[in-house]
């Protein structure tokens, strides 16, 4: 976001759900760049204490706190596709055979980067799109469209 001067968060804050790992944490992590202060929450609290650590040593600011969120009610901002997470590793079996068979879904031949995620939501969260209200943003590398 940095690159074409509409990613300035600083003065502001981030809340991160699911900031301990994967998407959450890169998502955390370049807030965090970008200069907002970061809320990083998690049911997770060792990751959540990791995260935290991550944004400061990168000359950011955060604070991690206790967050269980389980009610779909409560969720909402982005809707991925198949990204390269702990977690997908765990869906997958962690072997090769469950791994082609995810990305053979992918219309794009890959699973996604959780950093891919973290721009798309802050460029959200930027200026840049100040008029998009109420959007469930799919970033899922084409998988919807098959």
């Amino acid at each position: 976001m940095g690159s074409n001067g509409k990613g300035d968060f600083t003065g502001k804050v981030a809340f991160v759900t699911g900031a301990a790992s994967g998407i959450g944490r890169e998502a955390a992590l370049a807030f965090g760049r970008e200069g907002a202060r970061v809320v990083v929450a998690d049911v997770s609290e060792q990751g959540n204490q990791e995260t935290a650590r991550m944004i400061e040593s990168q000359g950011g600011r955060a604070l991690d706190v206790l967050c269980d969120v389980t009610r779909a009610a409560d969720v909402r901002a982005v809707c991925p596709g198949y990204i390269e997470t702990p977690m997908m590793t765990r869906f997958t079996g962690g072997t090769a055979e469950g791994r082609a068979k995810v990305v053979s879904e992918e219309p794009i031949g890959r699973m996604g980067r959780p950093e891919e995620i973290a721009n798309a939501v802050l460029w959200l969260c930027s200026d840049a799109s100040s008029f998009i209200v109420g959007h469930a943003l799919v970033v899922d590398g084409g998988q919807t469209i098959q």
